[in-house]
């Protein structure tokens, strides 16, 4: 990983003399976990206690920092200033810096061997690659053409042969009981979709009722943005994320979630009270592959038991992806009735995300997991940056900032301006 590290070190456009030198400070951290902790507490400490940094410049900041934290064996830490840094970069305008420090954020899914969310990364590098290389070849600045073809060849390798890094650091999934925790439910950084559709109440049926497929929908809902008894939500693919799902409405059926057994499941978490579209599999030729995500029938469950189950279709049986415990299913005790091809989640109000109930839905957050700065300064600038930005009536962020800037600006308020900065560059990539 540091070689890729030295590489986006080396090659980062910088015109500061000051975060020249830094850069290269940083460039000497490999192996000096010592060092490390003193930088990072001259970096992120001072900076907050002393409203001042040696970084000047708050994207390179994001960066370096992730890099010290890499050092130190914190790769959600690693992650989160990674992101912070692609956020800043794509709003300053660089795109050159913005996809090299998108290339190393597709190598951190790589170490903690999850493999699809790593593959949309190093992928979208590509693309970003492909285009800046048509821009220096109308340029004739073919050196640079040059480079940028050969980072796509290094990329498409490593896509191929999928191994593991420069032989340093790799970090092993944690147990259950020390798992990161999954998004909280308003934190929504995925691509969007459209769809209308009948609606099922839910998943759970009784022994004595019909099961899932054979019961008649109850309700309807709206286009992108899906209106569950009268509670908003948006809607996300599951197989092919941000693309429209175009289908006969005989053949899908939509369910609400009860439970957490699938809120680590790739490529987008299925939350407790979110609701998942499904194909009939006796109604449609769909083929059921490894890895998808199915709804199945017991044979015989328990008295309390639920009849219908959403998981993982797996080799071994249908197998669960949460942050809690629970026995993979034998394929013989159950029969797939449904292929999940979305999941509809809601967008909570301002009142919601300020109480913690919400926030700790399920009992999980990843809020407590980083330091967020509450500085009043900052969330003005991050009001400013979506207003100038985002103009369009049908904006996830817009929609969100202009019924937040409102309201006082405090630390959950500015969680949830850079979540919908998140959102929009999601939807205008």
């Amino acid at each position: 990983m540091w070689v890729l590290l030295n590489l986006v070190l080396d090659k980062l456009a910088i015109k500061s003399e000051a975060t020249k030198a830094l850069k290269e400070q940083i460039k000497n951290l490999q192996g000096n976990r010592t060092e490390a902790a003193v930088m990072l507490n001259e970096l992120e400490v001072e900076a907050r206690l002393n409203n001042c940094t040696k970084c000047d410049s708050r994207h390179f900041r994001s960066f370096f920092l992730a890099c010290i934290y890499y050092e130190l064996g914190v790769i959600e830490k690693t992650q989160y200033y990674i992101k912070r840094a692609i956020r800043d970069f794509y709003f300053n305008g660089s795109t050159w810096n913005e996809l090299l420090v998108n290339w190393v954020y597709g190598e951190t899914f790589l170490l903690l061997n999850r493999e699809l969310p790593a593959r949309r990364e190093l992928e979208h590098t590509i693309e970003m690659l492909e285009e800046m290389a048509k821009k220096y070849r109308r340029k004739n600045q073919y050196k640079k053409r040059d480079e940028c073809n050969a980072f796509i060849i290094q990329i498409k390798r490593r896509l191929e042969n999928n191994v593991q890094g420069d032989g340093g650091r790799t970090f092993e999934s944690k147990s259950k009981s020390e798992s990161p925790s999954p998004p909280p439910p308003n934190y929504l950084p995925w691509r969007r979709s459209q769809i209308n559709f009948p609606v099922q109440n839910q998943i759970r049926a009784g022994r004595e009722g019909n099961f899932i497929f054979e019961s008649q929908p109850d309700f309807d809902a709206i286009l992108d943005e899906l209106a569950f008894n009268e509670e908003i939500h948006y809607f996300y693919n599951l197989r092919e994320e941000g693309n429209p799902v175009f289908f006969n409405p005989k053949v899908y059926r939509w369910f609400r979630i009860e439970g957490n057994s699938m809120n680590q499941v790739d490529p987008i978490p299925i939350m407790h009270e979110d609701y998942v579209l499904a194909i009939d599999l006796s109604l449609s030729s769909i083929d059921v592959q490894l890895g998808s995500i199915v709804v199945a029938e017991l044979y015989n469950p328990l008295p309390n038991e639920r009849a219908g189950v959403l998981k993982k279709y797996t080799a071994n049986g249908l197998a669960s992806r949460s942050s809690e415990e629970y026995p993979i299913i034998p394929l013989d005790e159950a029969s797939i009735r449904g292929v999940a091809v979305a999941v509809a989640k809601p967008i909570l109000d301002a009142n919601k995300l300020a109480g913690s109930p919400c926030l700790n839905r399920n009992e999980y957050t990843v809020v407590e997991e980083v330091e967020y700065e509450a500085v009043d300064d900052e969330v003005d600038r991050l009001y400013k940056d979506l207003l100038a930005k985002v103009f369009h009536d049908h904006s996830t962020a817009k929609r969100l900032i202009e019924h937040e800037r409102k309201q006082t600006p405090n630390a959950e308020t500015k969680v949830l301006i850079q979540n919908a900065i998140d959102r929009w560059m999601r939807d205008n990539r």
